[in-house]
């Protein structure tokens, strides 16, 4: 009978060793999947950002205002062209009138 009991103990107690490490394992391959994508997001987000930059740098805001399709502008700018429309909409009269006080020219914000 001792040994019947011993046996089944064994049996429990390497199962849950078994159980644990499967457990250990699924965690670690869970972390690497989640640590690959955040990764990958990284990238991505970090390659894009350096295009845009690049293209400010050889044709400026002004240009590449018109150049980015509707996803990249709402992504760069964090707002809608209609919505961007209509804050500039409230402000330039007075962009106006501080371009007629500089004594520099300077670029119109119309467009």
């Amino acid at each position: 009978m001792n040994n019947e009991k011993s046996f089944e103990l064994s049996l429990l107690s390497s199962s849950d060793d078994d159980d644990d490490e499967l457990y250990d394992r699924i965690c670690v391959v869970a972390a690497a999947i989640l640590n690959k994508r955040k990764e990958k997001m990284k990238k991505k987000r970090r390659i894009w950002m350096e295009n845009i930059n690049y293209f400010r740098k050889e044709c400026s805001e002004f240009k590449l205002f018109y150049e980015l399709t509707n996803d990249a502008f709402r992504t760069y700018f964090r707002m809608t062209r209609d919505e961007f429309e209509y804050l500039h909409s409230l402000i330039e009269d007075e962009i106006q009138i501080i371009e007629k006080l500089l004594v520099q020219e300077s670029v119109s914000s119309l467009h």
